[in-house]
């Protein structure tokens, strides 16, 4: 690793409670193959599990890598808006504390910033039983398959909302994270990324997706989050909406009437199987995920509930 005042990059990683997981991306980021000067900022949203403890241990062997205290605010968005703030390098790199980046993960990202101002990567997709087993970071980059050269770079696919950007898998000028305004700290519940891709789609800057800019994602296959997630999707969407004034231009909107909560219900039951429990909380999250955007449709639009967002906040550049 190099000094600060040799660092173009800065990677950020918001953890909360996450010293089961940490240990393996951070080995991941020790080991990189590049000659890329970065340093690596841990924000600490809170934990409890001796985070501040193991990175005073860890810096004796890594020199960069930095304990910031993000535990004002609770959320992905905070975390990483506090550490953005501090950071050294030009370039911003985002990454999470439970999944894997490639061996070149850093090297192709610095050597994509030198072309475009903000890129998404590349997830492949391993399972919470699978991801358990990897014993290092070489264990795990044996996990990716080779990478089409030919076919790096292209506009990243647009989501719902905006074009995706991966939360856990970004990179950005720091300079147009200014401009951005950093993460709204009202989500505390994910669609930070989905509210900064509309940002970037607002500035008018292309989003390009990096395929060589990989990580292991991990999926946990925990049925009580899936049902949350289908209901936080669905509050989320509509809050989304409600900011943007994107209730045209939102995918799930332009179709969705009362009768859609009978026709999900009535799309779910026939497929309940008895012994396919998680096929059933999957359909079921899907349902409440239709439920609560037509909730949040007449909640924020047509009954004018009012948000008090949080823009940026904790990012002080």
């Amino acid at each position: 690793m190099y000094p600060n005042k040799e660092c173009i990059a800065s990677v950020i990683i918001p953890v909360f409670n996450g010293m089961k997981t940490l240990p393996l991306p951070v080995e991941a980021l020790e080991n990189q193959k590049t000659s890329v000067p970065f340093e690596i900022l841990i924000a600490d949203n809170g934990s409890t599990d001796g985070l501040k403890e193991w990175i005073r241990a860890r810096q004796l062997h890594l020199p960069n890598l930095k304990y910031v205290d993000a535990s004002a605010t609770k959320g992905a968005a905070y975390a990483r808006n506090k550490p953005a703030g501090k950071a050294v390098g030009r370039y911003l790199l985002f990454c999470d504390s439970d999944d894997l980046v490639d061996a070149l993960w850093v090297e192709n990202a610095v050597q994509a910033l030198g072309n475009f101002s903000i890129i998404t990567g590349v997830a492949v997709i391993i399972f919470e039983n699978e991801f358990s087993d990897i014993s290092s970071a070489e264990d795990g980059w044996r996990k990716f398959d080779s990478v089409n050269t030919a076919e790096i770079y292209a506009e990243a696919p647009l989501g719902v909302i905006a074009p995706v950007i991966l939360g856990g898998n970004f990179v950005v000028h720091k300079s147009l994270f200014d401009a951005i305004g950093g993460f709204d700290a009202y989500f505390k519940s994910g669609s930070e990324d989905n509210d900064s891709s509309c940002g970037v789609k607002r500035s008018g800057v292309t989003l390009i997706e990096v395929k060589n800019m990989r990580i292991l994602y991990r999926i946990r296959q925990n049925l009580p989050k899936l049902i949350r997630r289908g209901y936080q999707t669905g509050i989320t969407f509509s809050e989304l909406a409600y900011k943007h004034n994107a209730w045209g231009w939102v995918g799930p909107y332009k179709s969705l009437i009362i009768l859609s909560i009978p026709k999900s219900f009535a799309r779910f039951m026939p497929g309940c199987k008895r012994n396919d429990i998680e096929g059933n909380v999957s359909r079921l999250s899907t349902a409440l995920t239709v439920v609560d955007l037509l909730v949040g449709k007449f909640k924020y639009k047509y009954f004018n509930y009012s948000i008090s967002f949080m823009e940026g906040l904790g990012y002080e550049n």
